[in-house]
């Protein structure tokens, strides 16, 4: 994924701590990286936060594959287990948590992974559980979303809401029409 000015980048990305990076730090990084965005950069590191609710913000900047093999800034953030970058960028109406990167993986598939090695750290390890469950509940506010606008048979319905209250830990009545 990284070659050259690429790879040197890489290494010093790597080197800063999850959300103790600055703006500057982040948009220093960023230059001369062809395969990146700065947004891509501060998913990774974990923020700053700034980067993602700035009114100049746009939606393609969340949503940008500008990345060698089509990460977004949520694949990032989710792959870094950055809680809150992840709840900032799911409150953006444009991102949608099912997207694919090029190899057909989902922001979630990559947390799955992560949590299927054997981490020897607690700490990561609630951090990545608690992004998947916010990616889970996005996806299935996302998928009521679609069978509203789409419209789906009562069965085609009931079978979807089976399933995704069983992915979930409370009631999603709350987004199901009576």
């Amino acid at each position: 994924c990284n070659r050259g000015i690429e790879e040197e980048k890489a290494d010093e990305i790597e080197t800063k701590e999850p959300g103790e990076v600055t703006e500057a730090q982040v948009r220093e990084l960023s230059m001369g990286l062809k395969l990146t965005t700065v947004f891509h950069v501060a998913a990774m590191l974990g923020g700053p936060l700034s980067f993602f609710d700035a009114p100049s913000t746009t939606a393609a900047d969340l949503v940008s594959k500008h990345h060698c093999v089509g990460k977004t800034p949520l694949h990032l953030g989710s792959a870094g287990a950055h809680v809150e970058v992840v709840t900032s960028l799911l409150e953006q109406a444009a991102v949608d948590p099912g997207v694919k990167d090029f190899g057909g993986r989902s922001p979630l598939d990559d947390v799955e992974a992560m949590l299927e090695q054997n981490i020897d750290d607690a700490e990561l390890e609630a951090r990545l559980r608690t992004v998947r469950g916010k990616l889970m509940e996005a996806d299935i506010v996302e998928q009521v979303k679609r069978q509203a606008k789409d419209g789906v048979t009562r069965e085609e319905g009931q079978i979807v809401r089976n399933l995704c209250q069983a992915q979930v830990d409370r009631p999603i009545d709350e987004y199901w029409p009576r």
